[in-house]
C-alpha cells in the first residue's frame, strides 16, 4: 500500500505535498503546494534520522538558509515540525527548482555555457566560505538550477559552520557518513584528518572537468578538458591544482581560482568580498565604507560669537572634509568668510561667521554636507571600479608574460 503523503503546518500556512522529489541520508524531498497553489520543495528530516547531531545540523542548516542573502545559495522560507511514528522531525521549505546540474549535464550542455556557469557555482560557494561555512558534500544534485539557468548551492546538511555561525554545537560521531565518496577529497576519506573549505575546492574541480568531459576524474590517466574542447584547454592545469591530494597544493581559496579566471580572460568572473558591518557578500567593486553606509548627518548646532559649531553624526574622512569646503558650482558664499575656513575636530566642524552670515551660512552647510555625501560615494564608487579594472589588467598582463615565457623556455635546448 502506497504511503500516503504528509500535510505540513507552520505558522505561517499549510503545505500539502504531492510527490517525492529525492530521499538522501537524513530525509527526503517533498514537492508541495501552499494555501495559494504556489509551488515548493520541503526536505524532511525522517525520524529514522532524528538523532541529536543529524537534529542540530539540520537546525544549523534552516538558520543558514534564512539568513541567506545571495543569489547563489538556497534560501529557506518557512520551517517546522512534523510527525510520523509518533516522532517528532523538522522540516523547512524552499523555493522549486526547475532541476539539478545532474540533470543539466545529461539534457546536454555546450562548451560555451560551461564556465559562466561554474563562475556562479563558484560565487555561491565563496559566499559561504566568506561567511565561515564550508559546505563539505558538493556534488551536481546538490547545485540546483532555477528556470534563468542560475545555480544554487543548496543541501549544508553536513556543513562546517564556523563557532559564531553555530546554533547548536555539532559533535561528529565517528563513523558518520558525511560525504558522498565520489566528490569527496582525500582528507575527507580518512577519519581525524582536518577538513576545510579546499574540500569544497576539491569537489569544485572535479565538477568543473565533468562539466566539459562527462566523466569525474580520479588519479592519473583522467578525460582532460582539452581533449574535448580545445579552445579551454587552458583549464587542464587549473583543474589539477583544484584536485590535487594535498589541500595545501590547492588554490588557497575560490577567489584565487577566480584570479586565474580572470587572468585568461573570463570576464564574467565576479570577485567579492564580505561586508562585515551586514554580514553580507558583496561584489568585490562595491562600495563598504562608513559613509557611504550611513550619510553624515547635522546632528546640532550653536554660534560661538565668531564661529558656527556642527555637531555631526559621525567623524569625518579626509576626503569628505575636502569636498564639504570645495567650490561648488552654483553654491555662492561670503568673501569673508569663504567655505575654505572650515574645519575639523572629531565629529565637529568650525566656520567662522559673524551675527549677520551666520543663517546664511547654515543653510549652506546644510547644502554642502549633502553635496559630499553624494561626492563621496560616488567617487569611492568610481575608484572602486577603477581598481577591479586595473587587477584584471595586472592579472591578464602577469600570465601572459608567464606563458611568453614558457614558450621561449620550450623552444631552447640546453
Amino acid at each position: 500500500m502506497k504511503k500516503k503523503l504528509p500535510q505540513l503546518s507552520t505558522a505561517f500556512g499549510t503545505y500539502s505535498a504531492v510527490e517525492i522529489l529525492g530521499q538522501g541520508g537524513s530525509g527526503k524531498v517533498v514537492a508541495c503546494t501552499d494555501d495559494d497553489g504556489k509551488q515548493y520543495a520541503v526536505k524532511l528530516l525522517s525520524p529514522e534520522y532524528a538523532s541529536k547531531e543529524k537534529a542540530r545540523r539540520f537546525k544549523n542548516e534552516i538558520l543558514l538558509g534564512y539568513r541567506n542573502q545571495h543569489k547563489n545559495i538556497v534560501s529557506i522560507v518557512d520551517h517546522g515540525l512534523w510527525f510520523e511514528n509518533g516522532v517528532s522531525c523538522q522540516f523547512y521549505v524552499m523555493p522549486k527548482y526547475c532541476g539539478t546540474l545532474r540533470s543539466l549535464m545529461k539534457s546536454g550542455l555546450s562548451y560555451e555555457k560551461v564556465l559562466p556557469l561554474f563562475g556562479q557555482i563558484l560565487d555561491g560557494l565563496e559566499a559561504a566560505h566568506l561567511l565561515g561555512v564550508v559546505h563539505r558534500d558538493v556534488k551536481p544534485e546538490n547545485i540546483l538550477i532555477d528556470a534563468n539557468s542560475t545555480p544554487l548551492i543548496a543541501d549544508f546538511g553536513i556543513a562546517r559552520f564556523t563557532a559564531d555561525e553555530l546554533a547548536t554545537t555539532v559533535e561528529t560521531k565517528l563513523g558518520s557518513r558525511l560525504a558522498n565518496f565520489v566528490y569527496a577529497a582525500p582528507e575527507q576519506r580518512h577519519q581525524g584528518r582536518t577538513v576545510d573549505h579546499r574540500a569544497d575546492i576539491f569537489a569544485a574541480g572535479l565538477i568543473l572537468n565533468e562539466m566539459f568531459t562527462g566523466e569525474v576524474p580520479h588519479g592519473t590517466g583522467y578525460v582532460v578538458i582539452g581533449s574535448r574542447s580545445p579552445a579551454h584547454a587552458f583549464l587542464d592545469e587549473l583543474v589539477a591544482a583544484m584536485i590535487a591530494s594535498r589541500p595545501e597544493d590547492r588554490p588557497a581559496t575560490i577567489d584565487a581560482i577566480k584570479k586565474n579566471l580572470i587572468a585568461r580572460h573570463q570576464d564574467f568572473i565576479a570577485r567579492q568580498k564580505l561586508d562585515a558591518m551586514k554580514a553580507k557578500v558583496i561584489p568585490v567593486a562595491t562600495v563598504d565604507d562608513p559613509v557611504a553606509r550611513n550619510p553624515i548627518q547635522i546632528v546640532s548646532g550653536d554660534w560661538d560669537g565668531s564661529r558656527l559649531v556642527f555637531k555631526l553624526s559621525q567623524s569625518p574622512p579626509p576626503l569628505w572634509m575636502q569636498l564639504v569646503a570645495d567650490s561648488i558650482d552654483g553654491m555662492s558664499y561670503y568673501m569673508d568668510y569663504p567655505p575654505q575656513l572650515i574645519s575639523f575636530s572629531g565629529d565637529t566642524a568650525y566656520w567662522s561667521s559673524s551675527e549677520g552670515t551666520a543663517q546664511e551660512q547654515i543653510n549652506q552647510f546644510k547644502q554642502r554636507v549633502a553635496f559630499a555625501n553624494t561626492k563621496y560615494v560616488r567617487h569611492l564608487d568610481e575608484s572602486a571600479k577603477r581598481q577591479e579594472e586595473e587587477d584584471r589588467r595586472r592579472l591578464q598582463t602577469a600570465i601572459q608574460t608567464e606563458e611568453k615565457r614558457k614558450q621561449v623556455a620550450g623552444s631552447l635546448k640546453f
